[in-house]
C-alpha cells in the first residue's frame, strides 16, 4: 500500500484568500536559491525545480545529488519519477481520444474492458477520471505491498479488481483510487489500438517537445535518471523497487524540470485539445478534483495542482492561471517536501508568507496527554483499512494497515504531523463528551477521515 493512498492525498489545502501579487521582484532568484539551500542542508529537499512566469523561465536549478553512490548532482535535465503527477497526462489522453471520436467520457467502462463484473455496469469513464467510481485502490490490497518488486501485468491486476466489491455507488462520493487511473490506461490502449506509452509519445510528448519524458522502465538505460532514496534514521538507503512494467496511468511517468516548462506552455495556451476539453479537465467535480488535477484556491486565486509520491520520489506542480505562474518541484527521496517547496517558491514570487513545517513549531506532550488518542480507527472511505495509534513513553505512533509504524509529533494536544514528512498532518477530533472520536489525516488538502472503533463493541474486535 502506498502511504500516499491513505495519508497523502494530493489535492491542495485551501489558504486564506488575499490579493494577488504583481510580477516577481528583482531578487527572486537569490531568495529562491537561499531558500532551497536551506531546505537542502536540512535534508528536506534534494532535486530539481523550475519556476516560470509570463511564458518565461524565471528560475530553474538542481540541488543535491541525483545519485549518492556516484556523487552525481541534480540538474534541470535530471529525470525524476512523477508518481501521481502522471494522472493529468492520462486524463489528457482520454480527452484527446474523445476529440478524435474514439470514446466519450460518458461511455461505460465495460465498453472497453472485458469481463467486467455486473456491479461495474454503472461506472463511466468520467467516474474513473474523478475518483468517484467506487473501485477500491489496488495499492491498499494486502497482497500489493508484499509483491511490489514483482510484475503485475494488467490481466493479474484486473482479476484482483473484479473480485473486490465497490466501496460506494458510482458518482456517490470521492475516494482517491489508483485503480481508476490504471483502468484508464487500459481503456486508452483499447480505444487507440496502441500502447499507452506509444499514445503519450505520439500525441503529447512529441507535439510539446517533451523529449525527456516517458514511461519509466527499470531495465532501460536512461541517461540522467535520478536514483530514489528513503531515510533510515540519520542515514539514507536505496528505496524499494516498484515494478512499473504494465500500463500504469496512475503513476508510471518520468520527466524533468526542463520538460515541465513545455507542459506549462501547454496549459497556458490550451494546446492539444479544444478549450471545452480543458474546461472539463479543470472543473472540480467532488473534493476539488477535476480530471487528473486538483482545482483549488491559493493566494486568493485559482490554482491547478497535483502532488505525487512513490518509493524514492516525490513530485509537485502548481499553476496559477491569473498570475501566470507555474512551479514544478521534483525530488529523489520519498520524504522530501516537494509540495511545500513548490508552494513556497510561488509564495516567494508573489511576496507571500512561506509555509513552515519544521520542528521548531512542535511542542512537548507527556504520556498522560497522549493516552486519550490511543486506539484503532477505521477509514470512512474504506472501512477495511484500520489505523492503529499507540504510544511509547512520551512518543506517539501511527500505523495504517501493513505500513511501517511511523512517529507523529505534536503541534498541539490534538494536531500532529509525521516526523519524517511533516507536510502530512494528523488531527484528532473530540465528540460532545470530550472523548476523541475520529482522526483526519491530510497533506495539502483533501483529508481522510477515520472513525475510532469502540473496542468494547464485540463487532469491532474482528476488524
Amino acid at each position: 500500500m502506498r502511504l500516499s493512498t491513505i495519508l497523502l492525498l494530493f489535492a491542495v489545502q485551501l489558504a486564506v484568500a488575499d490579493p494577488a501579487s504583481g510580477p516577481a521582484s528583482p531578487d527572486f532568484s537569490q531568495k529562491a536559491d537561499d531558500y532551497l539551500k536551506t531546505e537542502l542542508s536540512a535534508e528536506r529537499f534534494a532535486g530539481s525545480v523550475m519556476v516560470a512566469q509570463s511564458n518565461q523561465i524565471v528560475f530553474m536549478k538542481g540541488y543535491g545529488l541525483a545519485n549518492r553512490e556516484l556523487e552525481v548532482t541534480s540538474a534541470p535535465n535530471t529525470k525524476f519519477r512523477l508518481a501521481s503527477v502522471t494522472k493529468q497526462f492520462t486524463a489528457l489522453c482520454i480527452l484527446i481520444l474523445q476529440e478524435q471520436g474514439k470514446l466519450s467520457v460518458e461511455d461505460p467502462v465495460s465498453k472497453y474492458l472485458t469481463d467486467c463484473p455486473n456491479f461495474w455496469s454503472k461506472i463511466k469513464i468520467r467516474h474513473l477520471l474523478t475518483h468517484t467510481s467506487g473501485i477500491p485502490d489496488y495499492t491498499g490490497f494486502p497482497e500489493y505491498r508484499s509483491t511490489l518488486m514483482l510484475p503485475w501485468p494488467p490481466e493479474k491486476l484486473m482479476d484482483h479488481l473484479r473480485d473486490k466489491p465497490l466501496e460506494f455507488e458510482p458518482g456517490e462520493r470521492f475516494a482517491y483510487s489508483n485503480s481508476g487511473y490504471f483502468l484508464l490506461s487500459c481503456i486508452i490502449e483499447k480505444a487507440a489500438i496502441r500502447s499507452y506509452e506509444q499514445f503519450l509519445e505520439q500525441f503529447i510528448f512529441k507535439p510539446l517537445g517533451m523529449n525527456d519524458s516517458g514511461c519509466d522502465h527499470f531495465e532501460t538505460i536512461l541517461p540522467h535518471r535520478a536514483a530514489g532514496y528513503t531515510p533510515d534514521g540519520t542515514n539514507w538507503v536505496n528505496s524499494a523497487y516498484t515494478d512499473t512494467a504494465f500500463p500504469q496511468g496512475d503513476g508510471a511517468l518520468y520527466s524533468t524540470a526542463e520538460d515541465f516548462f513545455r507542459w506549462y506552455q501547454c496549459l497556458r495556451e490550451h494546446k492539444l485539445v479544444a478549450p471545452d476539453s480543458w474546461k472539463a479537465m479543470t472543473t472540480p467535480v467532488k473534493e476539488n478534483y477535476g480530471f487528473g488535477i486538483a482545482v483549488v484556491e491559493r493566494f486568493g486565486q485559482k490554482m491547478l495542482a497535483h502532488d505525487g509520491r512513490c518509493n524514492g520520489f516525490t513530485s509537485s506542480m502548481r499553476w496559477f492561471p491569473s498570475a501566470d505562474i507555474f512551479v514544478a518541484a521534483f525530488a529523489n527521496s520519498d520524504s522530501a517536501h516537494s509540495g511545500e517547496v513548490a508552494d513556497n517558491l510561488a509564495a516567494l514570487l508573489m511576496d507571500k508568507p512561506l509555509r513552515r513545517t519544521n520542528e521548531s513549531t512542535m511542542i512537548k506532550l507527556d504520556a498522560s496527554q497522549l493516552e486519550p488518542l490511543v486506539g484503532r480507527y477505521e477509514f470512512v472511505e474504506n472501512p477495511a483499512i484500520i489505523t492503529t495509534v499507540t504510544t511509547s513513553g512520551d512518543r506517539l505512533f501511527i500505523q495504517t494497515a501493513d505500513q511501517p509504524k511511523l512517529e507523529v509529533i505534536p503541534r498541539s494536544e490534538t494536531n500532529f504531523c509525521l516526523k519524517e514528512l511533516p507536510a502530512i498532518q494528523v488531527t484528532f477530533w473530540k465528540d460532545a463528551s470530550g472523548k476523541v472520536s475520529r482522526l483526519v489525516s491530510q497533506m495539502d488538502g483533501v483529508g481522510h477521515e477515520a472513525k475510532r472503533l469502540n473496542e468494547s463493541d464485540p463487532s469491532a474486535k474482528g476488524k
